[in-house]
């Protein structure tokens, strides 16, 4: 797997309804008020918001993601030990 822009990241609205896509944020900030990495960005449309806040959550997604893989993984080790030792 390729490596990403670590997270957090953040979406902020700017004028004309695009949205920006950025990391490096500070939280206690609005992401227009401190220097960020620009991500990408979404165009105006009836979904740029959706959009936007599921291109942020991806960095947390691909975690989740990562751990559920990491879990299913030990525990087809765990039954594959299990069946060794019940012979």
């Amino acid at each position: 797997m390729s490596a990403h822009t670590p997270g957090p990241w953040a979406a902020g609205e700017q004028s004309g309804g695009d949205w920006l896509i950025q990391s490096n944020i500070e939280s206690h900030l609005p992401p227009w008020a401190v220097q960020n990495d620009t991500i990408g960005a979404v165009r105006a449309n009836d979904n740029a918001e959706a959009n936007a806040r599921l291109i942020v959550a991806a960095p947390e997604l691909l975690a989740n993601v990562e751990r559920l893989l990491f879990h299913l993984r030990d525990k087809k080790r765990l039954r594959k030990k299990r069946r060794q030792a019940s012979g």
